[in-house]
């Protein structure tokens, strides 16, 4: 059966912090997904099965480029390291939301305190904004349908812990009853209700985000020298 991946890409991003600092491990973020779901293909689904690609959705974080300067830039040498592996990349956008609140409905902490505190000032509102990534749910999921619909894969490894895809699961099961829809959370993104809506799940451990890294540098098939930022 030919599995195709369709990777959260921010899920799995902050998993991978997370298992950095369950680890006391070094940067995990240079990773090779491509080497690490040809893995799981191989150790969780089992003889009869290959890996049949991967396509990779996330979004660039412009909007922290003012205090992180090379946030960017090192998400796109990611994204540079992936195609040069042969992931497909999808990429959204994040986008500006207005949020205006009252103040007793916020918790604030005041330096040195590091209790959280809840001020009782029902007529002061707070006004503030936030970026949410957008379309990168939509996308995965036009993605999943897409390639049942034309049979480009006989099954589908979603890689997220997040519930928003669960009524795109639900209705590929109902579509296409004979198809593998598989998901494989990242580390620390389980998820109960996405396990039980999949015809099986994975979980992939801490220890394998760092036993699949890229190297520090390599040369791509069209010659080109991709190389991991120095932070990381």
């Amino acid at each position: 059966m030919r599995i195709r991946f369709l990777v959260d890409g921010f899920n799995l991003y902050h998993s991978v912090k997370a298992a950095e600092r369950h680890l006391g491990a070094g940067p995990l973020r240079w990773l090779d997904i491509h080497a690490m779901c040809t893995t799981i293909v191989r150790s969780s689904f089992g003889p009869g099965y290959a890996m049949d690609g991967i396509h990779y959705f996330s979004a660039l974080a412009r909007h922290l480029e003012s205090k992180k300067p090379d946030v960017v830039r090192r998400h796109l040498a990611l994204i540079a390291a992936l195609e040069a592996r042969g992931v497909d990349i999808s990429l959204a956008d994040f986008k500006r939301k207005q949020h205006i609140k009252n103040l007793s409905e916020m918790r604030m902490q005041i330096a040195p305190f590091k209790r959280w505190l809840r001020i009782p000032a029902r007529t002061v509102r707070l006004s503030y904004q936030t970026h949410e990534e957008k379309e990168t749910d939509v996308a995965i999921a036009c993605k999943l349908m897409e390639l049942l619909a034309l049979s480009r894969c006989d099954g589908v490894a979603l890689v997220t812990g997040d519930t928003d895809l669960a009524p795109a699961i639900r209705t590929a099961r109902r579509l296409y009853p004979g198809a593998e829809i598989a998901v494989v959370f990242p580390f620390h993104r389980h998820n109960r209700e996405l396990e039980r809506l999949a015809t099986r799940h994975v979980k992939i451990g801490a220890r394998q985000y760092q036993s699949h890294q890229f190297p520090a540098s390599f040369r791509s098939a069209s010659g080109v020298t991709i190389t991991k930022p120095a932070e990381w």
